[in-house]
């Protein structure tokens, strides 16, 4: 009898231009394609640097396409762009960055994408962030660094 092992892919980048994003605005990544590698899970970790205010967070949400990328949830395009959502409860909350203290990096907790959306990883999904933190991030954009690691089982 097979045993299933889990296989972690190498971790890659998610395209999200987070460098200077005021406070109360929106920025969507580019949208990740699942149909090719098909990952049973995809671990999130953001890395975001407060700019000179900070006193609150950075939220994270998911949006997806079931239509091949036509259409995203919340009127998401799919770009590195900026994004203003028409009904924030039609995105899937991912998770959140605390960011307390001014001028300084701050390293989220790994989430799953499946967890989020019930179970399974959508065929092209991506995020949105909204900043919360009192005033905008840092200006330095390799001061972010957003990942996702697939994984898949390996038959053993």
């Amino acid at each position: 009898m097979a045993t299933l092992k889990e296989q972690f892919a190498a971790a890659a980048t998610i395209t999200m231009s987070l460098a200077s994003l005021a406070s109360g605005s929106w920025w969507q990544s580019a949208f990740i394609d699942n149909s090719t590698n098909v990952y049973l899970d995809a671990f999130v970790q953001m890395k975001v640097k407060t700019g000179a205010t900070a006193a609150g967070t950075v939220d994270f949400w998911l949006y997806a396409s079931m239509d091949g990328g036509t259409s995203y949830s919340d009127g998401a395009s799919g770009s590195d762009a900026t994004f203003t959502p028409t009904a924030t409860p039609n995105l899937v909350h991912l998770g959140t960055v605390n960011t307390p203290t001014a001028t300084t990096s701050y390293t989220s907790a790994h989430f799953s994408v499946a967890a989020a959306f019930g179970g399974s990883v959508p065929q092209r999904w991506g995020l949105a962030a909204k900043n919360t933190n009192g005033g905008a991030l840092d200006a330095t954009g390799t001061n972010f660094v957003l990942q996702y690691q697939g994984l898949t089982y390996l038959s053993a």
